[in-house]
């Protein structure tokens, strides 16, 4: 079995914002989980940024 895991900040990013958008139209209940995955989203795509950038 391979235990090899390759995470890409990208990719989560806008998984956790895919997610997100899923999610807004559900009842109350569920939209802090929406802005939670939002703002997990935005926080990757930031962090590659200043990866990249620095």
């Amino acid at each position: 079995m391979d235990n090899n895991i390759n995470l890409n900040m990208v990719e989560n990013g806008l998984n956790f914002i895919s997610k997100s958008i899923e999610t807004v139209d559900k009842p109350d209940e569920d939209l802090k989980y929406s802005l939670i995955n939002l703002h997990a989203g935005i926080q990757l795509l930031l962090k590659e940024l200043l990866y990249q950038e620095h």
